[in-house]
C-alpha cells in the first residue's frame, strides 16, 4: 500500500509539472513568434540607419585617437561594412547543459531510451505522432529525456506500466521522470522572463494598427538618420582637422 500511495503522489507531481510546462512553453512560442516578427519590421526599416550609425561612431573614435596622437601616420580606419549585422538586440542567454562525463551522458542516452521504448509499447502504432516525436528527439542528442517527457500530453500513458514492471520500479521509473521534468520547468520560466524582458517592441506592434507601427518605424528611421546626419558632420570635421595637420610644416 505505501509504494501503491507514493506511485499515486509521483503521478501527481508529473500531472502539476506538465500543467504549468505546457502553457509556459506555448507562451514562450507565441512571445517568440511575435518578437521574431517585430525585430524583423524594425531591421527591415531601422536597421540601415542603425548600421551607418555604427560605421559613423568607429570612424569617429578612430579619428580622434589620431588627432590625440596614439595612432599618427595611421591611414583612417576603412568603413563598418553596412551588412555588418545589427548589435541593438541583446542575443538571449545559452541554455545549452554543461557536457557531461561519459558515465551521465550513458544515463542520459538509457533514459531517453526508456522513454521512447514505453510510448511506443503503449502507443496504438509506430505512425503515432508521439512515437515519431519520441524517435526524432531520440536521434538528437542536444534534447534530454525532460524535453522528450514535457512534449507527452498528460494521460494514461503517464499511468499505465508493463506487465513486467514490479512496483518498485515503477516508481523508480516515475521519480526519474519527475527528476527530469523539475528543472524543465525552472528552463522555461526562466526562458519566459528572458522574452518578456526583451517584448517591448512587440508589445508596441501588437497595440497599433498596421498604419501605426509603420508610422512609429519610419519615425524611428527619421531620427537615426537625422542623429546620423549630425555625426557625418562631426567626422567631417574630424577629419578636415587631421588633413590640415597631416599637411602642416613640420617643425
Amino acid at each position: 500500500m505505501r509504494i501503491a500511495a507514493e506511485i499515486e503522489e509521483a503521478l501527481a507531481v508529473i500531472e502539476q509539472l506538465l500543467a504549468q510546462i505546457e502553457p509556459t512553453r506555448q507562451h514562450c512560442a507565441v512571445m517568440s513568434r511575435n518578437i521574431e516578427e517585430a525585430h524583423r519590421d524594425y531591421e527591415e526599416v531601422v536597421g540601415p540607419a542603425n548600421q551607418e550609425s555604427i560605421r559613423l561612431e568607429t570612424a569617429i573614435a578612430y579619428t580622434r585617437r589620431l588627432l590625440e596622437g596614439t595612432s599618427a601616420g595611421d591611414r583612417l580606419a576603412e568603413p563598418v561594412p553596412l551588412d555588418q549585422p545589427a548589435s541593438w538586440i541583446t542575443s538571449p542567454p545559452a541554455w545549452d547543459p554543461v557536457p557531461a562525463a561519459s558515465d551521465l551522458q550513458d544515463i542520459r542516452a538509457a533514459r531517453k531510451r526508456s522513454i521512447a521504448d514505453h510510448v511506443l509499447y503503449f502507443a496504438a502504432t509506430e505512425s503515432d505522432p508521439v512515437v515519431v516525436l519520441m524517435n526524432s528527439l531520440l536521434s538528437k542528442s542536444e534534447h534530454g529525456p525532460g524535453e522528450m517527457l514535457e512534449a507527452i500530453e498528460w494521460g494514461d500513458i503517464w499511468s499505465v506500466a508493463p506487465a513486467w514492471e514490479s512496483e518498485q520500479d515503477r516508481l523508480s521509473r516515475l521519480k526519474c521522470w519527475q527528476e527530469e521534468l523539475e528543472p524543465r520547468l525552472g528552463y522555461w520560466k526562466a526562458r519566459e522572463k528572458q522574452l518578456t524582458a526583451d517584448y517591448a517592441l512587440a508589445s508596441r506592434k501588437m497595440k497599433s494598427t498596421a498604419a501605426e507601427w509603420h508610422a512609429y518605424l519610419d519615425g524611428m528611421a527619421a531620427a537615426q538618420k537625422a542623429d546620423n546626419a549630425r555625426r557625418a558632420s562631426e567626422l567631417e570635421l574630424l577629419r578636415a582637422e587631421w588633413q590640415r595637420r597631416q599637411e602642416a610644416p613640420q617643425a
